[in-house]
């Protein structure tokens, strides 16, 4: 059975294996190692599949994010959520509901111990640009998966998707 922290792994490591250049690969490498200061990623995903993923065939949902950066007070987290619902109770249907887009984490961290008290996202249409530009700083806009273009984005959403079970084969 998979764990959500060696899904998360699987993650980092098919990431790396894919054909990026070598500074993305040291940007997207300096940003999973920040993220593991602050907090471990499996909270990342847990905390979406409880307040961001949604079902809509009472499958099992499963996230997955890629760690973008963090703010110098590290209260801030800036994350690509991906989660997928997957089928249990029909095979025929291999996923439901989904979705994959930023997300601004914000931490609580009082406690001396990091944790997700809420989180924004760009809302859609006309607003999405203009939310961004005010949700992220431009070194977290610059990376490839804010880009429309769907081939420079490809390895991660490949990435993701392998990181979540894949297409709805060899559930654990």
């Amino acid at each position: 059975m998979r764990k959500p922290s060696d899904c998360f792994l699987l993650f980092l490591g098919v990431l790396t294996a894919c054909g990026q250049n070598s500074r993305q690969k040291q940007a997207d490498t300096k940003a999973a190692r920040l993220e593991l200061q602050i907090l471990p990623p499996t909270t990342v995903d847990a905390y979406l599949r409880t307040h961001v993923g949604f079902t809509s065939t009472g499958g099992e949902l499963r996230c997955s994010h890629l760690p973008l950066g963090a703010d110098s007070a590290r209260t801030v987290i800036y994350v690509w959520a991906y989660c997928r619902e997957f089928s249990t109770s029909n095979p025929t249907i291999q996923s439901g509901s989904g979705l994959a887009w930023p997300l601004v984490l914000h931490l609580d961290r009082s406690s001396g111990v990091a944790r997700i008290m809420s989180h924004d996202v760009p809302r859609m249409g006309n607003l999405n640009r203009p939310d961004q530009e005010r949700l992220f700083p431009a070194e977290v806009r610059s990376h490839p998966v804010f880009n429309n273009s769907k081939a420079a984005v490809r390895t991660y959403y490949d990435s993701l998707q392998r990181a979540v079970g894949g297409k709805g084969s060899n559930l654990p």
